[in-house]
């Protein structure tokens, strides 16, 4: 590959890895939102989760378009053609993940007629809140943190089990509204979903390495020969 080829080359991958960081960043701020929105029964906060939605579907977009042009132009080598694959897989995960998160919020539409029990509510807040922290670490083990917080991404999802199963009890036992326990108990599976994603993105991050410096006309920096940081097979 020419020098001028692999500069190129370097561009489209750090135009990627840009934009994966991007997505990744959108999803904590988009729980956050759409706890908000069930809390507060505000149906006109879903505006803005359709928005924030819209905005993955673009970039998500632009990331399948960019991985292709460069497996099609450029020939990557073993490293980089795993990093690319695997970002793809990583964008059905972020794309699946703020549908969710759509959903979650969408509850707000049907305008609560009763209000949710104060011994609910807590817990309502403690799931969106972790559940967002969830997707936070994995933004922070694609920004290369991903050794430090594999750990820390799995308290989280053992945490939030815990929190899951208290909120479910508090559901059954307490005196809300029939329709209400329902609703929530759905608004309650959307969270595990969406962490659960987050479980299957910070795997996939923990088994590719990002090719590297870009920028190098010779090549002899980000050569995308790095090697993967374990040998566990990406999730399915």
């Amino acid at each position: 590959m020419t020098a001028e080829l692999r500069s190129e080359h370097h561009r489209q991958l750090e135009r990627l890895d840009i934009a994966l960081g991007a997505l990744l960043g959108v999803i904590p701020d988009a729980v956050d939102h759409a706890t908000e929105s069930v809390l507060g029964g505000d149906v006109g906060l879903r505006a803005n989760l359709d928005r924030w939605q819209a905005m993955v579907v673009a970039i998500s977009d632009d990331v399948d378009h960019t991985a292709e042009l460069i497996i099609a132009r450029q020939a990557p080598l073993a490293g980089e053609l795993r990093f690319l694959l695997s970002s793809v897989r990583l964008v059905l995960i972020v794309s699946d993940t703020i549908d969710l998160v759509a959903e979650v919020g969408g509850s707000a539409a049907l305008a609560w007629d009763t209000p949710i029990p104060d011994r609910v509510r807590p817990l309502i807040e403690s799931v969106g809140r972790e559940t967002a922290g969830a997707w936070r670490t994995v933004s922070k083990m694609w920004d290369g943190e991903s050794d430090a917080n594999t750990a820390v991404l799995r308290f989280q999802d053992d945490r939030l089990a815990e929190t899951r199963t208290a909120l479910a009890a508090e559901l059954v036992a307490g005196p809300a509204d029939g329709a209400v326990v329902g609703q929530l108990a759905a608004v309650s599976h959307g969270y595990e979903r969406i962490t659960r994603h987050a479980v299957s993105a910070g795997r996939l991050i923990q088994d590719i390495a990002h090719p590297g410096p870009y920028g190098s006309p010779s090549g002899e920096e980000g050569s995308g020969e790095h090697e993967p940081a374990g040998e566990k097979e990406p999730p399915t």
